[in-house]
């Protein structure tokens, strides 16, 4: 019952896993879309419907196992398989590289950080970003990725901070600056 709840896939069902929200900053719209881990084609398909429906607004892809540590999509198994699964690549083929308003898509389930830049079909950079730090000291000590958006420099900055810690992470792979209109 929030203005910025679009919605899930699978009404009725309580985990809520694949959804989107619809948030505004400035004159900045944006959709956040969330996909469950292994992403099934009936989902995928969700997806795309959801950003057919705001083809105007920026959208942030999240879902679990996309990237893997050398900065490439997955194509296989990382344990286990459902019935229908895809990986980063499938998603990648089936549905990012196909709809314009996605920039970026974050992954997680592989203790690492890494990125991976390509173009989409109407030719614009797509940010492929793994961020996890639960393999590390204490499951993490807190590290966590924020992101600062400034639309004067037509750039996005990436911060990675422990509040555990009080400390900032600035190597390569962890403070960064991405182009963006």
């Amino acid at each position: 019952q929030k203005p910025w709840w679009g919605g899930y896939y699978q009404p009725g069902n309580a985990s809520r896993t694949s959804s989107y929200q619809l948030i505004s900053v400035g004159s900045l719209d944006f959709l956040f879309l969330h996909l469950e881990f292994q992403a099934p084609d009936d989902v995928l398909n969700w997806a795309r419907g959801v950003l057919q429906s705001y083809p105007n607004r920026r959208a942030i892809v999240s879902t679990h196992y996309y990237l893997d540590a050398n900065g490439q999509r997955n194509t296989g198994v990382p344990n286990g398989v459902r019935s229908g699964a895809n990986f980063g690549e499938d998603i990648w083929q089936e549905l990012v590289r196909s709809e314009p308003n996605i920039f970026m898509v974050h992954s997680a389930h592989i203790s690492s950080e890494a990125r991976l830049t390509s173009s989409n079909d109407a030719g614009k950079s797509v940010y492929q970003i793994l961020t996890d730090f639960q393999g590390g000291l204490n499951g993490g000590d807190g590290w966590l990725r924020y992101y600062v958006f400034k639309p004067s420099l037509n750039e996005i900055h990436a911060f990675t901070y422990s509040p555990t810690l009080g400390q900032f992470d600035t190597d390569a792979e962890s403070q960064f600056i991405l182009p963006y209109d």
